[in-house]
């Protein structure tokens, strides 16, 4: 011990220091979640350019043009509410709804899923 209660001599006890500073330089920063703000219902159709009820019709999931996992879904319109008439729809969405060919599986918890033939009150 020296003459300060720390072990060792003083050039050991500043390569620790050191090796201290450089873990701490190269450690990564905690990663965190983002959450977003409630939206109210009056918000979302003043926001919206469309407003429509429709009919999920096709569902195409992949890689789109750029090679980015997208899933594309095909919407027949039954009645336009906001943002004209329309008799249908595709929506595009980032990630795939399934384990692709390749091994691709890039989905996004809480994106929507759309069952084919039901109906959807769809604000967009």
């Amino acid at each position: 011990m020296n003459m300060r209660g720390v072990p060792g001599n003083r050039s050991t006890w500043l390569l620790s220091l050191a090796g201290l500073a450089v873990v701490g330089m190269v450690t990564p920063p905690p990663i965190w979640s983002s959450s977003l703000l409630p939206v109210t219902l009056p918000e979302m159709v003043s926001k919206a350019d469309r407003i429509v009820v429709a009919r999920a019709v096709d569902e195409w999931t992949g890689r789109d043009e750029h090679g980015i996992p997208a899933t594309i879904t095909t919407f027949e319109v039954s009645r336009s509410l906001k943002g004209g008439p329309h008799r249908s729809l595709r929506v595009k969405q980032f990630g795939v709804t399934r384990v692709q060919p390749d091994g691709l599986a890039a989905w996004i918890e809480g994106m929507p899923r759309y069952e084919k033939g039901r109906e959807y009150l769809l604000l967009l």
